[in-house]
């Protein structure tokens, strides 16, 4: 959980272009005790589901396909439902496509 926040930190810090970054309304940003980088499924199934109701779920897709980050849960996808989005996206993924991805995949806050 924790290098899930840093990861975030280190990417608003490179993108202080507006006064709020798309990171600081992250739902991840609020919980405690949730572990977004577990192998175990009953775990990432509970990191899944901050993500269904995360504002920014797409925006964090996003990111991870251009950051080419494989481990984790990012906008409530785990790194297996990611991994043909990095071959179809490779970096060039735009918000759109990815707020249809994590609709499909479960968000019920932009759906």
């Amino acid at each position: 959980m924790m290098l899930h926040h840093c990861l975030i930190g280190i990417w608003r810090k490179q993108n202080q272009m507006t006064n709020e970054h798309w990171s600081e309304k992250a739902n991840c940003r609020q919980v405690k005790g949730i572990d977004f980088f577990a192998d175990d499924i009953n775990l990432i199934q509970r990191a899944k589901k901050v993500c269904e109701r995360c504002l920014v779920a797409a925006e964090c897709l996003k990111q991870s396909i251009r950051a080419e980050e494989i481990y984790g849960v990012w906008g409530g996808l785990s790194q297996r439902e990611r991994r043909k989005y990095h071959r179809l996206y490779d970096d060039k993924m735009e918000i759109n496509q990815a707020r249809e991805i994590v609709i499909k995949h479960g968000n019920k806050i932009l759906g």
